[in-house]
């Protein structure tokens, strides 16, 4: 029973990560799940604020980073200070990012690879976005925010 709520979350999460392209006029590049990666994996969650949390690292870095599994909001949004301290170089593009109950738009960022727990998938389009504190006005909440959504 784990591991089919594992594999589910797997394919939620590979899903929104994917969902970019399909939410704007211009074609993003789709993620794609690189050689050696093992399926099904299983992903340990932690709940922040009662929200479900992943770790990642990006661009084949050996630092984790939070990310919030979060199904509804079209593509997975990243904080503008983590997208600068991975040095993720931003497109041309802008993102649609579906928040509560409007719809931004976020400058994009593509990573050249995201890991979660023996998949690394490739070319994910990320929005700049500062997720946190748009959904929180209190400043301590979203200190110790996960800097991916």
């Amino acid at each position: 029973m784990f591991r089919k709520i594992a594999t589910i979350l797997t394919l939620l999460l590979l899903l929104t990560l994917g969902t970019a392209r399909l939410c704007t006029a211009q074609k993003l590049p789709e993620p794609t799940l690189a050689k050696g990666s093992s399926l099904p994996t299983t992903l340990t969650t932690t709940l922040w604020k009662g929200l479900p949390v992943v770790e990642v690292r990006l661009q084949g870095t050996r630092q984790t980073e939070f990310f919030v599994l979060s199904t509804g909001m079209g593509v997975g949004a990243i904080h503008p200070e983590t997208a600068q301290k991975h040095q993720l170089p931003q497109t041309t593009e802008q993102v649609p990012l579906n928040l509560l109950s409007s719809t931004l738009q976020a400058p994009a960022v593509s990573t050249k690879s995201l890991f979660l727990n023996g998949a690394w998938v490739e070319g994910v389009t990320l929005g700049v976005f500062d997720v946190a504190s748009e959904l929180s006005s209190r400043a301590t909440s979203t200190q110790e925010a996960p800097t991916g959504w």
